[in-house]
This record gives structure tokens, sequence and C-alpha cells, in this order.
């Protein structure tokens, strides 16, 4: 079963979310002008994703930076010499479940979603269920780009039969 819900951002400012994301909405609101990426900022960014905010239309943005303690981050560590670019290590179909999200945070508004879907990433069969927030931060350069933190609720990881390889894998 595959889902994606936008929740209230109201959510994670009760902190239904969990502190980090409480945290990092609290810096994107005090920070609503363009702004270099602050240290209040740089202290989550090994669990955080940077990504283009100018995403395609049928397809989610270029993810420009994978933070170490994000759960992309684990599965593309064993990648080796062959570096792909992390987005095509992701199922397609799944980049465009999830692609409206990264469309509205692009506009400038936050975002808090659920979102629940089987994923073939790097070789891995994963059913997920997480939140993620998504934050459009503009620097003082002009450009914006889209901060992502995910709270992983639920993971379940299937390896495929030796004999048979996932029908996606980088």
């Amino acid at each position: 079963m595959s889902y994606t819900e936008m929740m209230p951002i109201r959510y994670v400012e009760s902190g239904s979310a969990d502190e980090r994301a409480k945290r990092l909405l609290s810096v994107w609101l005090k920070r609503r002008t363009p702004a270099a990426l602050t240290d209040e900022l740089m202290e989550h960014v090994p669990q955080l994703l940077l990504l283009s905010a100018d995403p395609p239309a049928d397809d989610s943005p270029e993810i420009l930076f994978v933070g170490k303690n994000t759960f992309l981050g684990t599965l593309l560590q064993h990648q080796g010499e062959d570096v792909i670019p992390p987005k095509y290590c992701i199922d397609p179909a799944f980049r465009k479940q999830v692609k409206s999200g990264y469309r509205i945070a692009a506009q400038g508004e936050p975002v808090f979603e659920i979102i629940a879907s089987p994923i073939a990433v790097n070789r891995h069969q994963i059913y997920m269920v997480y939140e993620r927030l998504i934050l459009p931060w503009k620097l003082s350069s002009g450009l914006t780009q889209l901060v992502s933190y995910v709270i992983p609720r639920e993971i379940q990881m299937h390896s495929p039969p030796s004999s048979q390889e996932p029908k996606f894998s980088c």
C-alpha cells in the first residue's frame, strides 16, 4: 500500500513530529529573509538532504547533498567507486509519488507529510513509513534550495533472492 498525506505544519510546531523537526522549523521561521546557511541549521546537516528548488514537472528534484546520518546516506555509503547521483538510486515510480511536497515547498511554504510506500533503493527492497519536513531555504545569493528532514516511523528491509535482482537498482 502506498500513500502520501499532507499534514498541517502546526503538527510540527506542537511537537507531534520530533524535537529536531520542531527545531528546524523554528530556525526556518526565524530566517524567513534570505540568509546564508546558519550555524543553527548546520548542526543538523548530517540528518538532512539538500535538494534543488527547481523540480521537474514529472519527477522529484535533484539531490544536491545527502547527510551521512540520513536513511538514504546509510544505504548509499556502500556504493563504492561508481558514484551515481543519489536521485537515480531511487525507484522512478517512488520519486513521482513523493514529488508534490517538493513542488509546494519550492513555492516558499514549509511542508510536512506522511509517506508510506514500498521502494527500491540501491539494490534494497524496502517498505517505509516516514514523516518528512521540507523547508525552502532562500540564500543571500537569491537561490532557493530545499532542506528535507525525514523521521522514519517504520522500515522493513527485504533482500532480493540471490537469483533475482530487484526491478530497480543503481
